[in-house]
């Protein structure tokens, strides 16, 4: 991060804790998300994303358990409902220190789908297939989002693949059996009985069998590009100070002290300014004062980025 970066950053950071802010950053950019990723569907229509062209790759298909076995792979994958009702966005994850978009959005409907060769058993009948179908979605549909930041003029820029976890992408929520889907031709007449548990075990390890097998470091992943673009496209068009003030979320705790006044900060501060208000600041709050000299001490010359 640039030395103009951290000086904004901390500028903020005193805001914030004392109470000048409307709302604090995280708060601000939660609310900014959960308004924001309500457009997503649309966006999505109007790209023509639902669904998605097809993902040439191989996934591997691979579960053992006390009632059945199957092990193949998954092919062609293609993400659906992409364009369906966001019903919420849980972004308490995000961290505005650490320079970190991270929230779960939840579909009405949504599920992957492609093509799978595999074989097995299941209560001493062959299952399986050969280049055939399959498609499984569920209501509610889960997918996170994390990705890292830095502040550029004023605005929010989302870096590309720099932020990588140890979490799935994407998860199935069987919520009173709302689990849908099929694998043509892996089930006959003797088998057929199973199909529903076999499904929602396929489910369950479905995100993992992306994601674990294939990154396991968490660089694939499926979604990612198209939340990214258009994420990207919302944050190049809104100032950090409207990010910081964005209504919603729960009201403020009653104080005593003076109500809080939204921040008219500029798109972008030089150098000078900043100073200026480090000065301001640190003189009202001395216990600052000990970080101020810290900065001045260790930083290079301004620049603005």
């Amino acid at each position: 991060m640039s030395a103009f970066n951290k000086y904004f950053l901390f500028v903020i950071g005193v805001l914030v804790q004392h109470g000048h802010a409307q709302t604090d950053f995280n708060q601000g950019l939660r609310n900014f998300l959960h308004d924001t990723m309500q457009e997503f569907p649309a966006w999505i229509r109007q790209q023509n994303l639902d669904p998605t062209i097809p993902i040439v790759r191989r996934t591997l298909l691979d579960i053992s358990t006390s009632t059945f076995n199957l092990i193949g792979s998954l092919n062609n994958i293609t993400l659906n409902g992409l364009s369906s009702e966001v019903q919420n966005v849980d972004a308490t994850r995000v961290n505005t220190p650490f320079s970190l978009v991270d929230f779960y959005f939840f579909l009405d409907l949504g599920g992957l789908s492609g093509t799978y060769n595999a074989t097995g058993t299941v209560g001493g009948f062959p299952i399986g297939s050969s280049s055939n179908s399959w498609s499984l979605s569920s209501t509610p549909f889960q997918i996170r989002f994390s990705e890292k930041f830095e502040i550029q003029n004023g605005y929010i820029r989302l870096l590309q693949n720099n932020y990588f976890t140890f979490e799935e992408e994407f998860h199935f929520r069987n919520v009173n059996g709302s689990l849908s889907g099929s694998f043509d031709g892996m089930f006959d007449n003797n088998t057929e009985q199973y199909e529903a548990s076999i499904l929602a075990e396929i489910a369950d390890h479905m995100p993992f069998w992306v994601f674990g097998y294939e990154s396991p470091s968490g660089q694939v992943k499926l979604f990612y590009s198209y939340v990214y673009a258009f994420l990207r496209n919302k944050f190049d068009v809104t100032p950090l100070t409207d990010v910081i003030n964005w209504p919603g979320g729960p009201e403020p705790s009653s104080t005593t002290e003076t109500p809080c006044q939204k921040i008219d900060l500029p798109e972008s501060l030089d150098a000078t300014e900043i100073d200026a208000f480090l000065q301001w600041a640190v003189a009202k709050y001395p216990e600052y004062r000990a970080e101020m000299d810290n900065l001045q001490k260790s930083r290079p010359l301004l620049v603005q980025v």
